[in-house]
């Protein structure tokens, strides 16, 4: 029988991670809370979807294992054997791994091994250096970033700019939201055309790095990208691609548009605040100290959640009754994310949910359909690991 220090040593090798560091960290002998690279175990995960993306390269730098609290991912752990052996190619490499992994929303830590040093990355803070630990430093190393360590804040000691809230992707998102619409309001747009300008932009955004709108699509409908047309203030542009989208897309979403005189006419203010937003630019603060939105890797959850909060902000930006009768009578209410769960989870309890039809009478952004399909795709991935099958990364 295998001593424990067999074991873990077992467990080191394959997880294919060089250097003392796991052993040390001890993630791999706390039960289910280290996810491996190409494990059987990811199609079974309530996080499935996510550690299968977190995994897959797609021409980029991956992770050879995932260390989850509460089920939920947390740390990524990278062998620097899978990265380039050039110092400033392998820092590009993490930094655009975890530039994903922020767009995620998820993991907040990406831990680096090498036979001779551990580097400790901050995935919310891009400005943040990473921390390395040499073999003399196993012991505080192993302090911080055990599961103990991560649990009982010893990791959040004198890293709060590693965690800095205000800079996740929700926030960090919902904040430039609003801060363009005051911006275009302040080009002289009205404030709700400002904000189905900007609802717009997110919706095209969201279709470009899907690769829904891709070359095929542009070449079909002669279109050019959004991020050029803005760059270009090329207003023409503008109009055609959302009459493209208009007929292809959502008519009931861009309906408006050819009703709108201020597609044609913003002005090149506003559409230096457009191109600002596109990029990796702060409107608060005017400074690219963050990652690039990423809408193939923020969850639809995420984006739902962050529309509701936009529109929940313009009614309750006056605490008037006029402003909650006019709420009251638009219908708009906003479901928080884990009451959509919960409300799912009663309505198809003892229920096949992948036999079942879900209608929503009230839909606003979606939170509650969302969750459904969410709900239907995870039935889907138990019942393909049970058959066997290979599920494909959504």
């Amino acid at each position: 029988m295998l001593d424990a220090h067999v074991r873990r040593e077992a467990m080191d090798k394959a997880a294919n991670l060089t250097g003392p560091w796991l052993a040390d960290l001890g993630y791999a002998r706390v039960s289910g809370a280290m996810v491996r690279e190409g494990d059987p175990a990811v199609d079974m995960h309530p996080f499935a979807p996510e550690l299968r993306a977190i995994f897959e390269t797609n021409g980029g730098s991956s992770c050879d294992a995932v260390v989850c609290i509460d089920r939920v991912p947390t740390v990524c752990l990278v062998d620097c054997e899978r990265l380039s052996k050039e110092a400033s190619e392998r820092r590009h490499q993490l930094r655009a791994f975890c530039e994903r992994l922020w767009n995620q929303n998820l993991a907040r830590v990406v831990m680096v091994t090498n036979v001779d040093w551990l580097e400790a990355w901050s995935v919310d803070n891009p400005d943040a250096e990473p921390h390395r630990y040499s073999l003399s430093d196993r012991k505080d190393a192993a302090e911080t970033w055990s599961i103990a360590g991560l649990l009982n804040g010893q990791a959040l000691r004198s890293r709060d700019h590693w965690f800095d809230p205000h800079k996740r992707v929700d926030k960090m998102l919902l904040d430039n939201i609003l801060m363009l619409v005051g911006k275009l309001a302040g080009c002289d747009q009205e404030p709700a055309a400002a904000r189905k300008l900007v609802a717009r932009l997110i919706f095209i955004t969201y279709l470009e790095d899907r690769a829904i709108i891709g070359e095929t699509y542009r070449e079909l409908r002669k279109v050019r990208p959004l991020f050029e047309i803005v760059a270009a203030r090329d207003r023409s542009s503008l109009r055609h691609l959302i009459s493209k989208l208009r007929d292809d897309f959502n008519g009931d979403f861009l309906s408006s548009a050819d009703g709108e005189p201020g597609w044609e006419n913003l002005s090149d203010e506003a559409f230096e605040w457009i191109e600002q937003f596109l990029s990796r630019t702060s409107l608060r603060t005017g400074q690219a100290s963050f990652w690039r939105y990423d809408f193939s890797q923020i969850p639809i959850e995420l984006i739902a959640s962050i529309y509701e909060t936009f529109l929940s902000s313009k009614d309750e930006a006056s605490d008037t009754p006029s402003a909650d009768r006019s709420k009251r009578k638009q219908g708009a209410y906003y479901t928080p994310k884990l009451l959509a769960d919960w409300v799912v989870d009663l309505a198809v309890s003892d229920r096949d949910v992948l036999k079942e039809r879900i209608f929503d009478g009230a839909c606003g952004s979606g939170m509650l359909l969302t969750a459904a399909f969410r709900k239907i795709i995870r039935a889907s991935e138990i019942r393909n690991a049970r058959e066997g099958v290979r599920t494909r990364a959504v």
